[in-house]
């Protein structure tokens, strides 16, 4: 399946980019993700980190932590979600390298994630 982008009247198929968009946007660890790890990257998506320019995705099961590099003209640098299993509850991280900047949001409901997410990153994780 090929995706396509509208250029004036005319449909042009996007290959190459999507192939390279979707090997970006694959998380790398040692070991399979957990299914909490799964449920993470399901909740910003696949579309979601390509609309970021996420790189570096990573993950840590034993801590149900999932981070990634911002794109250029992102608010920040970095961005960490880690799950608290115990609560059933969030903690979101945004690190701003260039303005020494570090802002954290702990007990954050799974509906919530996604608007801060676009607040602090200024970038929207789906297109409508």
């Amino acid at each position: 399946a090929s995706m396509t982008a509208q250029t004036g009247t005319q449909n042009q198929a996007v290959t190459a980019p999507q192939t390279q968009a979707t090997t970006q946007t694959k998380p790398r660890s040692a070991a399979p993700p957990r299914p909490e790890i799964q449920v993470m990257f399901d909740l910003i998506s696949r579309m979601g980190f390509m609309m970021m320019g996420a790189t570096g995705i990573i993950y840590d099961n034993e801590n149900y932590r999932l981070g990634w590099q911002m794109g250029s003209g992102a608010l920040c640098n970095a961005v960490g979600l880690t799950y608290d299993a115990g609560m059933d509850l969030y903690k979101l991280d945004f690190v701003n390298h260039d303005r020494d900047d570090y802002v954290s949001f702990e007990q954050v409901y799974t509906d919530n994630v996604r608007p801060l997410i676009e607040k602090h990153t200024g970038f929207y994780l789906k297109l409508f």
